[in-house]
């Protein structure tokens, strides 16, 4: 039986793919209802919705936003999800077309977002030359302050055009317009205020895609009220507003995994299977791209170590996770 999309084959390796992003490895307890929440919002599977979205979105010689970036305390440094996900994403939609990926996030974590993308095969380059560059994606600081943020999200929507605005792993402002960790503690002050960014973006038609694992990520505001009742610290946080961790902002497409940087790669699976082409990268290099961001300073966001690993899971678990995508599609 097919239906009007894809084939019921393709669904059933759809459904395992989101399977496997969403087991609760970590023991946190969130990601079943959020992921519960996310289908019945959205009435179909995430990544499937997303992948449909790109491979319909993403034309030859187009620009690609996407944004990441979350940094941790006590440093506030920047962590090992999100600047995965986001070269995943890249170099795999870079595999279809001759899109011109920029990666935008707080200008601390462009360095290793730098490292992140040469270990994953890709030259990074200024956003002049990215167009002219062969296999390359663009870096692109953002401010935290919110009136620079606002001018500068008009600037480069007007400038650059891009087809499609990607999330990965990016801290989101609750209601109030304050930033937190799952923690509960305002992380404000060390954030690339992005929403403008968004917001411009839907004003002149982009569609926007939000990957997130906790609530507290760009694109969670789809599904605010499950996040305030079933995540800790998502109704009413630690700091002075009292409004909670929970993200405001809803992108059009949401999708929900353990790890963000697994929502990515569940994308650049699904998005696979529709085009007919094996669009992941290696274990190997999944390995190299962790190991290259803690050398570039990158952190473990639940340790706090430079060692490679990624929400508390290890190196060799996330190259695994890569290698059980690629059983899928076969």
């Amino acid at each position: 039986m097919e239906r009007k999309d894809v084939t019921e084959a393709t669904r059933e390796k759809v459904k395992n793919i989101e399977r496997l992003i969403t087991v609760d490895i970590g023991g946190r307890g969130i990601i079943t209802p959020i992921y519960r929440e996310s289908f019945t919002v959205q009435e179909e599977l995430p990544t499937l919705l997303a992948a449909k979205k790109i491979k319909n979105r993403v034309d030859q010689r187009d620009y690609l936003f996407i944004t990441t970036g979350f940094p941790v305390p006590p440093l506030f440094i920047q962590e090992t999800d999100g600047p995965i996900g986001a070269i995943s994403l890249a170099r795999g939609i870079e595999k279809i077309s001759e899109v011109n990926p920029i990666i935008v996030a707080e200008e601390e974590a462009l360095p290793i977002i730098k490292a992140t993308a040469l270990a994953g095969g890709l030259n990074a380059v200024h956003p002049d030359e990215v167009k002219k560059a062969n296999h390359a994606v663009a870096l692109l600081g953002f401010p935290k302050e919110k009136k620079q943020a606002l001018k500068k999200a008009e600037e480069v929507i007007e400038r650059f055009s891009p087809s499609l605005l990607l999330a990965v792993e990016k801290v989101g402002a609750n209601e109030a317009g304050v930033y937190h960790n799952m923690g509960g503690h305002d992380i404000s002050r060390y954030a690339a205020k992005i929403e403008p960014l968004l917001r411009q973006a839907e004003d002149n038609g982009v569609p926007t895609i939000g990957i997130g694992d906790g609530g507290n990520e760009i694109g969670m505001g789809k599904i605010k009220k499950l996040i305030k009742e079933e995540v800790p610290y998502g109704d009413t946080c630690r700091c002075e507003c009292g409004k909670g961790i929970a993200a405001d902002f809803a992108t059009d497409i949401l999708v929900p995994a353990t790890v963000s940087n697994w929502g990515a790669h569940a994308i650049i699976a699904t998005l696979s299977l529709l085009v007919e082409k094996d669009l992941l990268h290696s274990p190997e290099i999944e390995a190299e791209m962790l190991m290259d961001a803690a050398k570039a300073g990158s952190v473990d966001g639940t340790s706090g170590y430079p060692n490679g690993w990624c929400d508390g899971i290890s190196t060799s678990t996330h190259a695994s996770l890569m290698r059980i995508l690629k059983e899928i599609l076969k």
